[in-house]
């Protein structure tokens, strides 16, 4: 799919992807309020992690995250 490889390569250096940065590569399909909406009520992507306001989630577990949700 499309969008998987798009995620794959925009997270390859770092293996980690922002929610500004699932928002972009998504085109908006997936809205950074929506993640943080997500997380407040314990449905979010596995493996959240948070450096000062900045929510960061590894690459691998935002893929699992788009196929189950969406069935990509």
């Amino acid at each position: 799919m499309i969008l998987i490889d798009k995620i794959k390569k925009s997270g390859a250096q770092t293996g980690f992807l922002t929610r500004s940065d699932i928002e972009k590569l998504t085109n908006g399909l997936i809205k950074k309020q929506y993640l943080a909406n997500l997380d407040y009520a314990k449905s979010g992507i596995n493996g959240k992690m948070m450096f000062g306001k900045l929510v960061i989630y590894p690459v691998s577990d935002v893929i699992e995250f788009i196929e189950k949700k969406f069935g990509a």
